[in-house]
């Protein structure tokens, strides 16, 4: 990019960089007769040349023709003969004796050049040549601007707070990074950015051919193209992009993006140190004594633009190749209270120490990892555990969690609960509505000498609504994409239930003549529903119970008729175990005759029952079709 204030850029070139395969495209040999003589001439067959050794020759090149030689002691060798067409007719001599050969066609002895000068541009990797044309009047300053490869800076933020539970912290946060651009920097105007841009790199100064596929010439037949019916127009489908949470890019110039690692693990252990001080290379030093204040510190001026934060270092920076430097990019008070976190996926009796950290600047902090020290009531400072930074736009807030606070212990019982609220019955159908509720109970102990504020972190549920009073900490409460953050707070040496609700409203669809008795009886009884619903399957209930009644009627006659039946069965096998002229066949003939009359008799009022039932259920459909209560 260039910037002229008083001119205008025309052209800028550069030597190209085909492909070898290009620059000999056009040459009477190929690229590997470079590499050998006796292939190069032979490549060349007719072409004109003088070549000069024994005895200078001059003609037209026939052939190099290679043959075996000795020397006279057993010793073998190769030499080349070049055949030449001269003015006296054909003669040779020996390639390997010649001290100098030309080819008299100066477009050809330019051609070898040519190709010579493509193989050794095509060696120069890393080295480009760039004309600029500038148009314009008078002397000026130009500005040029260009992206190279750079290392990424880190960030790294200090954050001393006090152990009596105040709201604010000092903070300092370092741009580090390292000066790998092959040349010393000597008071060099420092700029270093943050954001998330995207970074690709593209073989610009490559040349690429896209081949044409060969098809074959049409000798025999025509091609009639299928008449054109129209075309309409499609739209394109419409995607919601969904934004990725994650470390935003830290670059210098337009470098590649890092990831910040998750913290996990950091924070299983509560770190004690007693008069100690660690370094932020982690080597442990005695603490610093009695300071008075931070030091001051001459920050970067930072500025906010559209997708990035811009750090401007106030003086100059000179820095050798290969060293690395550590800028000043935030020194001030800033919010920083002090809070529990309790998450029962992270731990699941103990909370963690942390800081809500808020971000009161104008610009947003980019991520890091933030050392915390308490300062005592001594002004003597102690690391308190280290915590990962997100990126911080300017308003917003984080948690900064550090260590385990195992003065504090939290215990978790769930329960589950179903409420009946009502419901309409429409053409035979009851449409219950049910509220479902989920309650979770925290039992926390505060086992320390002052109180805590808490944040619980309660999982989100997928249909499910939060319910909880204002005066349990309504407005405080804040949202993840995956929690509910809710505050409270235990005195110290006390102990505090805390419950969560969650509610989730469904309905449920019975059909009338489809329900049991139990639940029916269920429903009349139940407290939650309206007088007119009960009502409803009260008198739904005898209707069932008529039903029943007569269904037990039904089962009765149909029992008896298959005892009757299983009698017949047996006095016909009896009846073949007898004389037919026997007393007994006739007793036992007329015992199934008998039981036969009564078969009959009860297939009868079986199929009244029958009846009865058809007509009880009939009924009670019609009752349940005509009810219609909306609510």
């Amino acid at each position: 990019v260039v910037f002229d204030g008083g001119g205008t850029l025309g052209l800028v070139s550069m030597p190209g960089k085909a492909p070898l395969d290009v620059a000999f495209r056009d040459l009477p040999f190929p690229r590997t007769a470079l590499g050998n003589m006796p292939a190069l001439l032979n490549s060349l067959t007719g072409a004109e040349i003088v070549i000069a050794g024994d005895r200078e020759l001059s003609g037209r090149l026939v052939n190099v023709t290679a043959e075996r030689g000795n020397t006279g002691n057993s010793t073998d060798f190769v030499q080349h003969r070049v055949n030449l067409l001269t003015a006296n007719g054909l003669q040779s001599t020996v390639l390997e004796r010649s001290t100098s050969l030309r080819f008299v066609d100066r477009e050809l002895q330019a051609q070898i050049d040519r190709a010579l000068v493509a193989i050794a541009d095509n060696r120069r990797q890393d080295r480009r040549q760039l004309d600029v044309r500038l148009e314009g009047q008078g002397s000026r300053d130009i500005r040029l601007g260009y992206v190279v490869a750079a290392p990424l800076w880190k960030t790294s933020y200090r954050l001393a707070v006090s152990p009596d539970g105040g709201d604010t912290g000092e903070m300092t946060g370092w741009a580090i990074l390292e000066n790998m651009s092959g040349q010393d920097w000597d008071d060099v105007e420092l700029v270093v950015t943050s954001g998330n841009p995207v970074t690709f790199r593209q073989a610009l100064y490559e040349s690429y051919f896209v081949n044409r596929p060969s098809i074959p010439v049409e000798v025999l037949g025509r091609i009639l193209p299928p008449v054109d019916g129209g075309s309409v127009a499609m739209e394109a489908d419409k995607e919601r992009l969904q934004n990725l949470r994650g470390p935003m890019e830290q670059k210098m110039g337009f470098a590649a993006g890092r990831s910040a690692a998750p913290m996990q693990e950091s924070m299983a252990n509560s770190i004690m140190m007693d008069e100690l001080a660690v370094l932020a290379d982690g080597a442990i030093a005695p603490a610093a004594p009695q300071p008075i204040a931070q030091a001051q510190m001459q920050a970067a001026s930072s500025e906010e633009a559209a997708t990035q934060v811009v750090f401007k270092y106030p003086e100059p920076v000179s820095l050798e190749s290969g060293g690395s430097v550590m800028l000043p990019i935030i020194s001030r008070s800033v919010p920083a209270e002090q809070i529990a976190l309790y998450n029962p996926g992270t731990h699941p009796t103990h909370p963690l120490a942390s800081i809500k950290l808020t971000n009161d600047g104008e610009t947003s902090l980019p991520p890091g990892v933030v050392t915390l020290y308490d300062r005592d009531s001594g002004q003597a400072v102690n690391f308190a555990g280290d915590a990962q930074l997100s990126p911080l736009p300017a308003g917003d807030s984080r948690i900064l969690s550090f260590a385990l606070d195992q003065k504090v212990s939290v215990v978790k019982t769930n329960d589950f609960e179903e409420r009946r609220i009502g419901g309409t019955i429409i053409d035979g159908i009851f449409n219950l509505n049910v509220k479902q509720l989920s309650k979770t109970s925290y039992t926390i102990e505060n086992n320390g000498e002052a109180d805590r504020k808490m944040i619980i972190e309660h999982p989100k549920q997928g249909g499910w609504e939060l319910q909880m009073a204002k005066e349990e900490g309504g407005d405080d409460i804040e949202e993840t994409n995956a929690f509910y953050r809710l505050p409270v707070t235990v005195p110290a040496g006390e102990d505090k239930p805390f419950d969560v609700i969650l509610e989730r409203p469904i309905q449920q669809r019975y059909e009338l003549t489809g329900l049991d008795g139990n639940m029916i009886a269920a429903f009349v009884a139940s407290r939650t529903l309206s007088e007119e619903i009960r009502a409803v399957f009260a008198e739904l209930s005898e209707y069932k119970q008529k039903v029943e009644d007569r269904r037990r009627v039904r089962d009765g006659l149909d029992n008896r008729i298959e005892r009757q039946k299983s009698d017949q069965e047996r006095v016909r096998r009896l009846l073949t175990s007898v004389p037919s002229n026997s007393d007994l066949y006739r007793r036992y003939l007329a015992d199934l005759n008998k039981q036969e009359d009564i078969v009959q008799r009860l297939m009868g009022e079986r199929f009244e029952a029958d009846e009865a039932v058809r007509e009880a259920e009939a009924a009670m459909l019609t009752y349940a079709r005509q009810i219609r209560i909306t609510g």
